[in-house]
């Protein structure tokens, strides 16, 4: 084989020298030393397996048992909105994320 001969890359369409040629084990290309994806492809990607997914410990107390938590935490919200400057929230004021307007 000649010492200056070439090969044009399957990926990218680059001319690479001959000696430098990697067949990639995925795909069966024949690509340049740094355009090989080594074993993986669109079929064995990383990307395409499922999420390892472990059972986690549920929340303690996620939802208020009952009203008086709610009172209570919203009556720390309205003293720390009030130190601010700001106006009170009621239990039920009708707001809903529609109503938010971020400047």
């Amino acid at each position: 084989m000649a010492r200056k001969a070439f090969f044009i890359s399957d990926r990218s369409g680059f001319r690479f020298r001959y000696s430098e040629r990697v067949r990639e084990p995925g795909t069966g290309y024949i690509v340049g030393p740094n355009e090989s994806d080594g074993e993986y492809n669109l079929v064995t990607s990383p990307l395409n397996k499922a999420p390892k997914i472990t059972s986690r410990r549920p929340l303690r107390d996620a939802r208020p048992p009952n009203d008086e938590q709610i009172t209570s935490s919203l009556t720390n919200i309205n003293t720390t909105r009030a130190a601010l400057g700001l106006p009170e929230i009621e239990g039920n004021d009708g707001w809903v994320p529609s109503d938010t307007i971020v400047t």
